[in-house]
């Protein structure tokens, strides 16, 4: 007998689009959005980490001694970590860990979802340009969708996931 379920992750991308979608939603606020950055700086930090050093470390307890190429490609692996963690979040499901416990989704302006080249491009700027990107984040206080400038360079807008309460 065939299965009717969808696949669970494709079921929630599109419950986050429809509702980001939604009138009424309103857009994040920086306050939130850097709560959600720090617990991404957290996530990647330590995700870096274990890429960087776990795999040398095993080599040299079940094999012993520590072969060189192993150590650069732990390195370069562990440097593109952050990269890849920020692009297939934001393309895949429109929220990094940080997003998600924040209740916060980056979209395109229209609503729709991010496409893979503005995730890579969006998070490459971002890595490469951290301060700079840190400081844009001061235009959410005064722009109207509260975008900061990397939102307005790459056509994104952050909503929150979920209509506030009527009280």
């Amino acid at each position: 007998m065939p299965s009717t379920a969808s696949p669970p992750r494709r079921l929630r991308r599109a419950d986050v689009t429809a509702a980001a979608a939604t009138p009424g939603l309103r857009y994040a606020g920086l306050v939130s959005r850097l709560a959600a950055l720090a617990v991404d700086i957290t996530t990647v930090t330590v995700g870096s980490a274990a890429v960087r050093m776990l795999p040398p470390v095993v080599w040299h307890e079940v094999l012993g001694g520590q072969p060189h190429w192993l150590t650069v490609a732990s390195a370069v692996a562990g440097a593109l970590v952050p990269w890849v963690y920020f692009t297939l979040c934001w393309w895949l499901a429109g929220q990094t860990v940080g997003d998600l416990l924040l209740g916060i989704v980056v979209q395109r302006h229209n609503g729709s979802d991010v496409t893979l080249v503005q995730s890579a491009l969006r998070a490459a700027v971002g890595l490469a340009l951290a301060p700079l990107w840190i400081l844009g984040l001061a235009a959410i206080l005064w722009e109207p969708r509260r975008r900061a400038w990397h939102d307005r360079v790459f056509r994104t807008v952050v909503r929150y996931t979920r209509k506030p309460s009527p009280s």
